[in-house]
């Protein structure tokens, strides 16, 4: 079975004390949905996601001027890299989240959205539907790969 840690990407932090529209650029760069925040001890704090960033900016603030530590998420909803996929799906679905951040001994480690968790769930389940039982070798050629 595969774990979160299996298909998590890796952080992308920012300093809590940037401004939104450099988050929003970073994410752009890394071609990622959130940033972890650090504050000034350089310490993970929460996160911002790109829905985040819509919504402030569609109560008028400007991204140039506003500083993150003014509207990012505090209490970070996470997952033990060792949570199976079914369990991380449930906790974000259950809280309403797309973006996960993914922990190692209480220390965020990574993230994992939503789609690539359907994504390797689906694939999962066709592994299994195509086992030996039923295709004789293409399960061998389908194990190992991560679909991200």
């Amino acid at each position: 079975m595969q774990k979160v840690s299996d298909v998590m990407h890796g952080i992308i932090t920012i300093d809590e004390n940037e401004f939104l529209r450099t988050a929003a650029i970073k994410m752009i760069k890394n071609h990622r949905g959130s940033v972890i925040i650090t504050n000034h001890e350089n310490k993970h704090s929460g996160i911002l996601t790109e829905r985040d960033i819509l919504r402030i900016v569609s109560e008028g603030f400007d991204p140039k001027i506003t500083l993150i530590r003014e509207h990012y998420t505090k209490n970070i909803i996470s997952a033990d890299e060792n949570a199976s996929l079914d369990e991380a799906f449930k906790l974000m679905d259950s809280n309403r989240i797309r973006r996960l951040p993914v922990t190692k001994n209480g220390t965020i480690v990574g993230t994992v959205s939503i789609r690539s968790l359907l994504k390797n769930m689906r694939y999962s389940l066709a592994e299994r539907f195509f086992s030996e039982n039923f295709h004789p070798g293409l399960s061998a050629e389908m194990e190992g790969r991560n679909y991200r």
